[in-house]
């Protein structure tokens, strides 16, 4: 089982992390958020960061796939020279209700966008990790082709361990459906931070719930 950061640290960037430098200085809650936080240039500042590291290459990366500024042909082109080879649509959108979800996607802010641009992703060469929150997510993903899911539980909040546990009930049940669905699917579990994803796993050791590891958000305050 493979145990992934989200990490916006350069130094601590590594085979087992997801690079994503938008998100210095944002909590794990934020980072949620950011996708509709107007802090900066994504994606520029990623590649200014890759175009510094010159001794060891960076394999994962985040994109803030909805950028309607970016040539993604180009983009995908200087991510593969500088050693990319996995993206990943964070910030994402998929936390939008449905109301504000609709307005949203007519200036392409939408995860089926977001996926879409995994998917062009996959075609320049690159692997590419979905974050999902819903089955309705995991189902448009995989019908892009997109075989490596990140299951997000949802907004940080406070709950009894009785909602905990119907919770995470849900999100394997759904986990369940999208490996019936595709059996080659490569399923993590995202978590807020190292101690929630510690407790997930003590709580279902003994299920045999099929995932392939987990995604920790890496907190850079």
């Amino acid at each position: 089982m493979q145990n992934i950061s989200l990490t916006s640290d350069i130094n601590s960037a590594s085979s087992d992390t997801i690079f994503c430098p938008i998100l210095s200085g944002l909590n794990a809650e934020q980072s949620d958020c950011a996708a509709l936080i107007p802090s900066g240039n994504a994606n520029g500042l990623l590649i200014e960061n890759l175009s510094k590291k010159e001794n060891q290459k960076i394999d994962q990366v985040a994109l803030l796939c909805t950028d309607p500024f970016i040539n993604k042909e180009v983009l995908f082109a200087d991510l593969f020279e500088l050693g990319v080879r996995s993206v990943t649509n964070w910030p994402s959108s998929i936390f939008l209700d449905q109301s504000f979800s609709k307005a949203m996607t007519n200036i392409k802010v939408s995860p089926a966008d977001e996926f879409e641009c995994l998917s062009h992703a996959m075609k320049s060469g690159l692997d590419a990790k979905a974050f999902i929150l819903s089955l309705y997510h995991g189902r448009k993903a995989l019908s892009l082709g997109i075989r490596n899911l990140i299951v997000h539980p949802g907004l940080k909040v406070e709950l009894s361990e009785e909602a905990k546990s119907t919770l995470y009930e849900s999100i394997h049940l759904m986990i369940e459906t999208l490996i019936a669905m595709e059996p080659s699917v490569k399923i993590y579990i995202y978590q807020h931070s190292a101690e929630e994803a510690s407790a997930h796993k003590a709580r279902y050791k003994d299920s045999h719930l099929k995932i392939s590891g987990y995604v920790v958000y890496e907190t850079s305050v």
